[in-house]
């Protein structure tokens, strides 16, 4: 192997001993190692410091997890939905469609995205079920308890640019309360 110019944080072996020496982040115990090995292939490849240390660990697990949730097309309502699926809260009893908050709310979402659409870069498709038949919009419904993708679709805010998507989210979700389902264009 030839004998590397670059610093000691971009050499390909991995010696435990000397990395303690020279102050290499340590996993302590517990389950982070998969963690660990993100964290120090993410500062080999930008070429930064290891600055983080096991204590970070809850906080950097939960910001991986919102990357790959994100970079994953979750949507914006999936936290809320995990929270109403939690044992602890009473199941709402619906007697139609239209109280459903992703339904009820898409509306509202449409005029404040309508009146503010020169705050946005790109084009923003409304979701499928304002424009279906009631038959149509039956088995959409019928469609959403599945909880996959597909099933979401015809709910879901289609934005052109992330950053269009995040506004919206923060006027509409964060500011007035409302329930979306939004993803946008990945290419």
């Amino acid at each position: 192997m030839a004998e590397s110019t670059q610093d000691d944080s971009q050499n390909c072996t991995w010696n435990m001993d000397a990395n303690k020496k020279q102050g290499y982040p340590q996993q302590i115990g517990g389950v982070d190692c998969g963690v660990f090995m993100l964290m120090y292939a993410l500062h080999l490849a930008l070429g930064a410091p290891f600055d983080f240390t096991s204590c970070d660990m809850p906080k950097i697990r939960r910001w991986w997890t919102l990357i790959l949730l994100e970079n994953f097309g979750v949507f914006s309502e999936s936290a809320d939905t995990l929270q109403e699926a939690l044992p602890h809260r009473e199941p709402a009893e619906l007697s139609s469609s239209e109280e459903l908050p992703v339904i009820r709310d898409m509306a509202e979402a449409v005029k404040w995205i309508d009146s503010n659409n020169h705050l946005l870069r790109g084009p923003v498709e409304e979701p499928l079920f304002l424009t279906m038949t009631e038959e149509e919009k039956e088995k959409a419904l019928n469609d959403l308890s599945e909880s996959t993708d597909s099933s979401r679709e015809p709910f879901t805010f289609l934005f052109q640019f992330r950053d269009d998507m995040e506004l919206v989210i923060q006027e509409c979700h964060d500011k007035m309360g409302l329930k979306l389902n939004c993803s946008f264009d990945t290419f």
